[in-house]
């Protein structure tokens, strides 16, 4: 359920606009770019917004992406602004104009460091908490369901939509992004998971 808050009408807002710079204003110059992971889970990350970060599945996008989305602004944000700050292309088509530079830059800004802020902070205020939303932490298959949920959207949306895995575009670049999020779902769900079924007696 979804409850009006500050957090869900900037996550809707925030959803549309991304959705909207991604997929018309800069469609040719992203390209087959618009399918990359850290974009789409730019969408899971507004609806975990809109969702006032209640909803286990979203939150767990969230918190399990962590690791590659450190790696992806350290690596590529970085490339990127110095390309386009050489004035090295930075895009599929060239950048004919001011205009397109500077949504070229919005989008960037806006692609990783909401994302890291809100998902990092998590890891040092209490993931376990964070993750579980409004779900009861004693809820053992309610925490399952959830966790099956946002495997099947992620790794759904990677092996299905992003080139880098399905076309082996820049391999391995696909192969080492799967393992960054399997080792990061080794770490994450063991941290959900155990204390519930502690707390269970199991």
């Amino acid at each position: 359920m979804i409850t009006l808050s500050a957090y869900s009408i900037f996550g809707l807002s925030f959803l549309i606009f991304r959705l909207w710079l991604d997929e018309v204003k800069l469609r040719k110059e992203l390209d087959f770019r618009r399918r990359y992971l850290s974009r789409i889970a730019n969408y899971f990350f507004s609806i975990a917004l809109i969702y006032n970060f209640q909803n286990m599945a979203f939150n767990i996008i969230l918190a399990t992406s962590m690791p590659a989305l450190w790696v992806a602004f350290f690596r590529w944000d970085f490339r990127f602004y110095k390309r386009f700050k050489t004035g090295i292309p930075v895009s599929s088509v060239p950048l004919e104009t001011k205009s397109q530079r500077i949504w070229m830059i919005i989008e960037r800004l806006t692609l990783h460091p909401l994302m890291l802020f809100f998902g990092t902070r998590a890891y040092f205020t209490g993931l376990r908490k964070f993750v579980l939303g409004s779900t009861a932490s004693i809820d053992f298959w309610g925490q399952c369901f959830s966790i099956l949920y946002a495997l099947i959207l992620f790794y759904g949306a990677f092996f299905f939509l992003d080139v880098r895995w399905y076309k082996h575009h820049r391999w391995p670049t696909g192969k080492i992004i799967l393992y960054a999020l399997i080792a990061s779902c080794v770490i994450i769900f063991p941290i959900i998971i155990i204390p519930t079924m502690i707390e269970l007696g199991w």
